[in-house]
């Protein structure tokens, strides 16, 4: 069955490294426990210019010396990553605190964080035990304020991608 893709992606955002995540290079298995601390973004990321993903591959000038022609092989991974956080305000038109957790956690160069993206049921469904998808450890870099000041106040935040793995979320373990 296909599924139109609006509404469907969740992006929680953990401020400390989830355990197991230097362990191996497969599918990370994190408890729902791991997530206690995550960040839930759902109506604080500008969706028209969300950018989690795979970039081109570094490519390496290397082929038999009995072929013809220049050939390339693909070399490391990069990952590519921007956001527009929407800034939250209360009332008085000051910025909440409580209100305006993604800036808190990523809105300063040099913040690292671990974001846990899942395509499937509505975004606003907490994550639960069998879900799956791709966990990114990334930096902030510095915000900015986006040249059209239209639509929804917000910060744009590129990211430099570390890593990226699969996760699945699983039981805990017994005893």
């Amino acid at each position: 069955m296909l599924l139109l893709s609006d509404g469907i992606t969740r992006l929680d955002i953990l401020p400390t490294k989830p355990a197991g995540w230097d362990v191996g290079d497969g599918t990370v298995e994190l408890p729902l426990s791991a997530f206690a601390d995550a960040v839930d973004t759902c109506g604080q990321i500008n969706k028209p210019d969300y950018h989690l993903g795979a970039g081109p591959s570094a490519t390496v000038a290397d082929q038999p010396l009995c072929e013809k022609g220049e050939g390339n092989a693909f070399g490391a991974s990069t990952f590519t990553g921007t956001l527009s956080v929407l800034r939250q305000y209360d009332e008085t038109g000051h910025i909440d605190p409580l209100t305006d957790t993604v800036y808190a956690v990523i809105g300063e160069k040099g913040a690292r964080a671990w974001y846990a993206e899942r395509t499937g049921p509505s975004a606003k469904t907490p994550l639960a035990i069998g879900d799956e998808g791709w966990i990114y450890e990334a930096e902030s870099d510095e915000p900015s304020v986006p040249q059209d000041r239209s639509g929804y106040s917000k910060e744009t935040i590129p990211l430099s991608v570390k890593g990226r793995r699969r996760f699945k979320v699983v039981a805990p373990a017994g005893p």
